[in-house]
């Protein structure tokens, strides 16, 4: 029984001695294992060598059906993982059908997504108001260009041979699943609404924090952001899908509705919108790994956290192969790691409301030091910088984020004046005092500091090793019944 839970990311409680060696906790998690041979496959076609790394950590457990297990993921991760592209290098005329394989994402000049033409993959820039989703079958006419030497090796890793500039009005000629054109639906309804209701600098960060919707944002708030420390709030990833989830846990524990009632529902709603803000990596690992916390409490078992953050991450990786290369994925992988492994995870008890905010501050601001150490090694190999403000910068806005997310929500929902009256009075200033104080942290002359290109072997060998200094506590066992 205990192995099969392994498997499926949850945990008997644990009536093991407080400290355990790290070894055993590593043998007791083999889907750490296999994430990590599937991503080694994955990564293979363009760094051959990143197949042996995914099975040397099976070094550790040597159990010869875990390695004949792991074989086989590293060997799915080669068939799925994404390949060298042959890229395009002469302009062309182009009309016929192309599959849309990515779910749109919002430009300055409209939006864009990762098409399938005969049997290249392209991506496709058109306008903002064409019915285009995920999983949809089009009618296109435009023309075909190379991909500018600046964007080549990003595309690269997508697999992406050039880029298709459609002209005229895309034809939908098949529909894909109904879950991305409601996102599509939904987000757009949103964006317009905020266009109605907030000045521009605040409905672009507004657009950015809830949807994923970054059009607006200007080059200087988005450097401000980068310096800061904060940029993560404008990508839609794991801290919004657990505001979205915990409100509507809390709405749906007031339903009379049987509880695996209000799990399938909130995975459902999770859904629809990670399809709205839409459905980059980092999301769908959030929603996964909800989706394996809240199924937990059905069976009465306490969630593991580093095995449900694996199953996340082979869930996403074969849903979006290209997600092994998605910055975004690597770092919130990486920092959800580290805070299941770092973060605090026993609460004191506290008697007043002084002790209990003193307490919460403690714990936010080593949780914002956790997540910012474990991706400098990331942040500095794809961007050659790292803020050294963020953690105070991220103390002074994160709690204002859930008010921006579900304030302009409900505004949304709502409508009519007291929609209006608190898009104005409530989500408009806190979304102004956001920008603001990464603009005036930003612009410090230390807020942030460059640092010298990380090759990817010297970032493995970073990770390894916090690895090693990690000493597992066992929290005492819960009443299964509770």
């Amino acid at each position: 029984m205990k192995s099969c839970l392994a498997i499926f990311a949850l945990q008997e409680p644990s009536e093991r001695p407080e400290r355990t060696s790290l070894r055993r906790e590593l043998e007791g998690r083999p889907l750490i294992w296999l994430a990590l041979a599937l991503m080694g496959g994955m990564a293979s076609h363009f760094y051959p060598v990143y197949a042996f790394v995914g099975l040397g950590c099976l070094l550790v457990d040597r159990r010869a059906g875990l390695w004949a297990i792991g074989l086989g993921f590293a060997i799915l991760g080669v068939i799925l993982g994404p390949r060298q592209p042959t890229l395009i290098v002469e302009r062309g005329d182009f009309g016929g059908a192309v599959n849309v394989v990515s779910a749109p994402r919002p430009n300055r000049n409209g939006e864009g997504a990762i098409v399938l033409a005969g049997g290249q993959r392209l991506v496709m820039f058109y306008g903002s108001d064409q019915p285009v989703s995920y999983g949809d079958t089009l009618l296109v006419k435009g023309r075909i260009q190379p991909l500018s030497p600046k964007a080549r090796e990003y595309w690269r890793h997508q697999s992406v041979s050039g880029v298709l500039m459609v002209s005229d009005p895309v034809t939908r000629y098949a529909k894909g699943p109904p879950i991305f054109e409601w996102g599509q639906k939904i987000r757009r309804s949103f964006v317009a609404y905020t266009q109605q209701t907030l000045q521009p600098r605040a409905r672009a960060i507004v657009q950015s924090v809830c949807f994923n919707h970054d059009a607006e944002l200007s080059l200087e708030d988005r450097e401000a952001l980068a310096k800061s420390g904060i940029i993560h709030i404008i990508s839609t990833s794991g801290m919004h899908v657990i505001l979205v989830a915990g409100f509507l846990s809390l709405l749906l524990s007031l339903a009379p509705v049987p509880r695996w009632f209000q799990v399938g529902l909130l995975i459902l709603v999770l859904m629809i919108y990670g399809a709205a803000a839409s459905f980059r990596p980092p999301m769908l690992r959030s929603i996964v790994m909800a989706g394996l916390w809240q199924s937990a409490y059905l069976t009465k078992h306490e969630a593991d956290g580093l095995s449900a953050t694996a199953a996340s991450a082979i869930v996403t990786l074969i849903c979006i192969p290209t997600a092994v290369f998605d910055i975004g994925f690597l770092l919130s992988f990486a920092a959800i790691s580290a805070l299941v492994m770092w973060a605090p995870t026993i609460t004191p008890s506290v008697t007043t409301a002084l002790q209990y905010l003193a307490l919460r501050a403690k714990h936010s601001a080593f949780a914002s030091a956790v997540a910012s150490l474990a991706t400098v090694p990331l942040l500095s190999m794809a961007f050659r910088q790292f803020s050294i403000v963020g953690v105070v910068a991220n103390l002074i806005v994160a709690p204002f984020i859930p008010l921006i997310v579900c304030g302009s929500i409900l505004a949304w929902l709502a409508g009519g004046s007291f929609g209006e009256l608190v898009m104005k009075g409530l989500v408009g200033p806190i979304a102004l005092f956001c920008s603001g104080v990464a603009t005036f942290i930003g612009n410090l002359p230390f807020a942030a500091i460059q640092t010298p290109p990380i090759p990817a072997w010297a970032v493995i060998c970073s990770y390894v090793f916090a690895a090693m200094l990690w000493r597992p506590v066992k929290r005492p066992a819960i009443d299964a019944a509770a």
